[in-house]
């Protein structure tokens, strides 16, 4: 390979790894704003979901964070998606500072 040929990849190789952590810095922007619109007397629970692919050699997938809460007017268990990261309000502010 020629110089010119290897600059190339490592360009693609560059822009690559930034993409996926502009990705993964989007997911985790994600769940930050969806566990922020869960009620106060949610509880988060941490599930591991099972797979039902065929060819999938994974059973469990997960860790997975859900907010459950009982909603006070229909009295009915109510469940939110809230990501595959999860930080309490007071972990949120530690990463702040940093």
């Amino acid at each position: 390979m020629t110089r010119d040929q290897l600059m190339e990849e490592g360009n693609k190789l560059i822009a690559r790894a930034q993409a996926l952590d502009n990705k993964e810095k989007s997911i985790k922007l994600a769940c930050q704003s969806r566990s922020k619109s869960v009620p106060k007397n949610a509880t988060i629970r941490k599930e591991f979901v099972k797979c039902k692919k065929l060819n999938c050699y994974r059973q469990l997938h997960g860790p997975y964070y859900y907010a459950y809460w009982k909603d006070p007017e229909t009295r009915r268990l109510k469940k939110k998606y809230i990501g595959r990261n999860y930080f309490p309000m007071r972990e949120q502010k530690k990463l702040k500072k940093k």
